[in-house]
């Protein structure tokens, strides 16, 4: 609005302000004012300005019409034009707008009259009145919101604004959600908390424009918070027995029972009940149906349950709603019983020595599971359905491992047997066969136990003609010639099916004392050894003899150097010190004696 009251549109405006001021300026016009002049007329030319050039709807602003130059100065008249529609005359340079709208915006000039007359028109000067955006209509693009999904919002807003709106803001019950720079948005997923009252504007450099609202309802399809399990059992003499399963939908559903497809209702047998939980803010849930089965044990035949009769396939189910299909869970109820019918993944293991075996499972049928146990005699070897060597084995490794099942009902067991395969090893003795003949045998200890063997005497094979057949597996027989052929070195091999021993040797002796003993037997055996025991005396008696003498001249030889260090009546006890410390190495350093003497030895 002007400054002055009264005036409708914005022409009128003007024209009141130019009037006003007209009026203002002939009440203070004075005829004398105009006598200092210039000889030389010259109409003005004159500037215009608008301050603030942007201004925002609702403020003031000025426009002033200024004389740059002329003759004489001062201006009688100034009109104001907009576009090229004159607005009014006025005697004043300036004009007040108070309260401008954004109709006000526009491109505005200005002429002035002196003495001289009206001078050309000023340069156009541009005013834009900034203001809000327009109302907002927010619009929901893929309806309904669901649980777990994302909607899709737009904000259409016809008015713009001046500048146009470059942000958009979002709200959900009045708490900001978000800005954007686009029209749309994204909402987050959505839970519980997220259905509400949401609003969107645009924003530009004068403000916030109106909000537009819409109530986002969200909604969630049947699904289920607590299902059945895949097997579910109980003693044959159990009390009570129930099932649960909870389904969270919103609109709500409706649940109900079957026992091997037959629908299950509340009767003498079992009882149904349903309730309606809620939503948990805290937990993300939307409202929810809970509804259980029980036995009515009661009214159960014999009031317990038969393994056989009471077998069966229970399944809760959902009514669908409008944003989902129905949901059903299924669950197989069995009467408990201990374990049976036991299995191994193998029986039987046959591995070589080194070698690490592989994993053997256990399983029984049972309800409740069974656990697992391994032993080896009182050893514990697995707390686990699987026995897992995971190293290498030795034949002291191979034997007989127990799996053990157990519940709460009983255990029952199952054996594994571990052969651990290795080469033979063999030793070669000498003995006597039931004939009294000498023989030599061939011992070997390998897995499997059935071995092969081959002898060779001075590297040359045995062939068939000498007995090398023996009724056990584990050893072969070789009966010696009485011949002068049976001296040499025997070498025996072990073979099995893992592979061949490291050879195995005896040497039967020849001409020597061992043919001695051969040819004579063992009489004269016993006769060399006298001979050989009596030369070992008589060399230790003369290696005896041979000492004493030894010592005798020693003992002389002493004597004879007492008496000449001492005389022949020197000190008995000076010579005695001196064979005595002789024998043990050792002089003390002087001998006194009766007589003057002092000696070193």
């Amino acid at each position: 609005m002007f400054g002055c009251k009264g005036f409708n549109t914005h022409q009128e405006q003007v024209q009141g302000a130019l009037w006003w001021n007209w009026i203002l300026d002939q009440l203070r016009y004075s005829p004398g004012d105009d006598a200092a002049t210039d000889t030389v007329a010259l109409p003005p030319r004159v500037e215009a300005t608008i301050s603030p050039e942007d201004v925002k709807e609702g403020n003031s602003i000025s426009l002033f019409c200024d004389i740059v130059e002329g003759n004489p100065q001062n201006l009688l008249r100034v009109r104001w034009f907009k576009e090229d529609e004159m607005l009014h005359e006025t005697t004043e340079r300036e004009i007040v707008w108070v309260g401008v709208t954004r109709n006000s915006s526009g491109i505005y000039s200005c002429e002035g009259e002196n003495a001289a007359g009206w001078g050309e028109r000023s340069e156009e000067k541009e005013l834009l009145v900034q203001y809000l955006p327009g109302p907002a209509y927010l619009t929901e693009l893929d309806s309904p919101a669901i649980k777990g999904e994302t909607s899709s919002l737009q904000c259409l807003v016809e008015e713009p604004g001046l500048p146009p709106a470059s942000v958009y803001r979002w709200e959900r019950d009045g708490e900001l959600l978000a800005t954007t720079s686009s029209e749309n948005y994204t909402t987050d997923i959505h839970r519980v908390n997220s259905k509400g009252n949401y609003s969107c504007s645009a924003v530009n450099e004068v403000g916030v424009g109106p909000k537009g609202y819409e109530y986002i309802p969200v909604y969630a399809p049947p699904t289920f918070i607590q299902d059945l399990p895949d097997i579910r059992g109980a003693a044959r003499d159990a009390p009570f027995i129930s099932f649960e399963c909870r389904v969270e939908c919103e609109p709500l559903c409706e649940i109900m029972w079957t026992k091997d497809g037959e629908r299950v209702t509340n009767s003498e047998l079992f009882i149904v009940r349903n309730r309606i939980v809620p939503e948990d803010i805290l937990h993300n849930r939307f409202r929810s149906v809970t509804s259980t089965l029980q036995f009515n044990m009661t009214a159960w035949p014999g009031r317990r349950l038969e393994r056989d009769r009471d077998r069966a396939n229970y399944t809760c189910m959902s009514t669908p709603n409008m944003v989902g299909d129905g949901v059903s869970s299924s669950m197989l109820f069995l009467v408990e019983y201990p374990p049976e019918a036991m299995s191994l993944s193998d029986s039987v293991i046959q591995v070589q020595e080194g070698d690490v075996p592989p994993d053997v499972e256990c399983s029984a049928s049972s309800w409740p599971p069974s656990t697992y146990l391994w032993l080896r005699g009182k050893m514990v070897m697995a707390r686990d359905d699987v026995l897992a060597f995971n190293y290498s084995v030795t034949r002291d490794h191979e034997g007989q491992y127990v799996c053990v099942a157990e519940n709460r009902h009983g255990k029952s067991q199952i054996e594994m047997k571990l052969e651990v395969l290795y080469k033979p090893e063999c030793v070669i003795s000498e003995t006597t066969d039931e004939a009294g003949a000498s023989v030599l045998m061939c011992k070997a200890d390998g897995f499997p136990t059935k071995i092969n063997f081959t002898w060779s005497k001075d590297n040359e094979t045995l062939d068939d003609e000498f007995d090398m057949d023996s009724e056990d597996d584990d050893n072969s027989v070789y009966v010696l010639p009485s011949s002068a052929e049976r001296y040499g070195l025997y070498v025996c091999i072990a073979i099995n099916d893992v592979g061949a021993s490291e050879p195995c040797e005896r040497m039967v002796s020849g001409p020597g004392l061992a043919g001695w003993h051969a040819e004579f037997g063992d009489k004269n055996v016993l006769v060399i050894a006298a001979i050989i025991g009596s030369i070992a005396i008589l060399f230790v008696l003369a290696i005896i003899i041979i000492i004493l003498i030894m010592r005798k001249r020693r003992l002389r030889k002493w004597e004879w150097m007492g008496n000449e260090m001492n005389g022949v009546h020197g000190d008995s006890k000076c010579f005695s010190l001196i064979r005595n410390q002789f024998t043990k190495t050792l002089i003390r350093g002087k001998c006194i004696t009766s007589t003057p003497f002092q000696g070193h030895l």
